[in-house]
């Protein structure tokens, strides 16, 4: 029999590649994107990061067990993923620090209404469905996430004509708090690269030593056969 030949662990090998590495890997890939670009997918209404999240959020609840068992069994890859997530929050934190910061600031928010009244003398409001009272909140948010151009989003215009008045108002009144952040980022930027390097790693030794493809394979249908 097939089986007869099979290393007992394979089938946990195997989970652990699609159901903890692989997420992860993908999830490495899109944070080491985006940080290469300085976003940090910030949001100014949650305080929230949209698509880098703690490593522990990119596996599926359902695999969950399997998570707990492979940190165990591999604490290196832990102590890593408790390094991210750290540095994560740290970030997270830092841009709300600068959002807090620059709405208590009148400097600040009266240069921002006063661009979007001189943009809206001939154009319409630009903040889509954020309210006019809180636009203020959304150029920080662009700020804190490196934002040199937006492409489809209905602010786009405004911040091509204005985000260099803003970014350098903002950078004057708060150098440090700034200069904290983009080291935060550079930190995650590390981090996440060094994640998919050693993921990647040990991805392919577990498929080589116990003979099992980097993705599931799909089963064929009768009419294939």
């Amino acid at each position: 029999m097939a089986t007869s030949q099979q290393k007992p662990s394979s089938k946990r090998m195997a989970s652990w590649v699609y159901h903890i590495i692989n997420p992860i890997l993908d999830a490495m890939a899109t944070e080491c994107h985006l940080l290469q670009n300085e976003n940090l997918s910030w949001q100014f209404y949650n305080k929230q990061t949209e698509f880098i999240s703690r490593i522990e959020e990119y596996i599926d609840f359902q695999q969950h067990h399997n998570y707990r068992h492979f940190l165990t069994e591999c604490p290196h890859f832990a102590q890593l993923f408790k390094e991210h997530d750290e540095v994560l929050r740290e970030a997270a934190n830092l841009a709300a620090e600068i959002l807090a910061s620059l709405t208590g600031v009148k400097i600040f928010t009266d240069l921002v209404y006063k661009k979007l009244a001189e943009y809206m003398q001939t154009e319409a409001y630009p903040g889509g469905a954020v309210p006019q009272a809180k636009f203020h909140e959304l150029m920080v948010e662009h700020l804190v996430n490196g934002v040199e151009e937006l492409l489809v989003e209905s602010d786009s215009e405004f911040w091509a004509q204005y985000s260099d008045a803003l970014k350098t108002t903002a950078r004057q009144l708060y150098p440090q708090l700034f200069a904290k952040l983009k080291e935060a980022k550079q930190k995650l930027l590390g981090h996440a690269q060094a994640i998919q390097q050693k993921l990647e790693g040990y991805s392919y030794s577990l498929c080589k030593e116990y003979d099992i493809p980097g993705d599931p394979v799909v089963a064929s249908s009768s009419h294939e056969r």
